[in-house]
């Protein structure tokens, strides 16, 4: 049950920053689809993984709830650009220099043992010609370089990304920080 209600939580927060109205339409009164007799299920596309980041997003369990924006892979979408990670997806904006909002899984396969790596960096994912916010532009502004994808929660001490060193240093790519308040 405590479960069910993180998981509730999290679906709430993320409709909040992506301003969807999760609330409009229960479940049950969306139209059931039933396949038809003799037409297959389609194939669903391959996962993002280390070797291949930019897999298709569309079956991607990172956004189960759903693309909130239709932020597309393009930089023409340069204030809605899809970034496609194995351990997250944001909807990037270049002009802010912010994510819209940001994607991920929440389940105990992504917890172990590996320690928090604390390697802020910019993101080289980015067009070449965008801007690559540094871990030192925030030096002096009064803010803290926070985490959207979380590294780990400091209540209960779980962290999120600790299944190996790659996948917590992720979670430190500056596409995944926003301006936090130090209190």
């Amino acid at each position: 049950m405590r479960k069910l209600r993180q998981l509730g939580a999290i679906a709430l927060i993320l409709g909040i920053v992506s301003g969807c109205n999760l609330t409009s339409a229960p479940p049950s009164s969306l139209p059931r689809v039933s396949p038809k007799p003799g037409i297959e299920k389609p194939k669903l596309k391959p996962a993002p993984t280390a070797q291949n980041p930019v897999a298709s997003a569309t079956n991607n369990p990172n956004l189960l709830l759903g693309n909130p924006s239709n932020a597309a892979s393009n930089a023409a979408s340069a204030d809605n650009y899809l970034m496609v990670k194995p351990q997250y997806i944001v909807s990037y904006n270049s002009k802010t220099h912010t994510a819209n909002w940001v994607s991920w899984q929440l389940n105990r396969s992504w917890i172990g043992a590996a320690d928090r790596k604390n390697d802020f960096r910019p993101d080289d994912a980015l067009p070449a010609t965008w801007y690559k916010v540094r871990p030192t532009d925030y030096t002096g502004s009064g803010y803290n370089r926070g985490h959207i994808a979380p590294s780990a929660v400091a209540k209960r001490g779980v962290s999120h990304r600790t299944r190996n060193e790659s996948d917590n240093s992720a979670t430190f790519l500056m596409t995944n920080m926003m301006p936090q308040s130090p209190e």
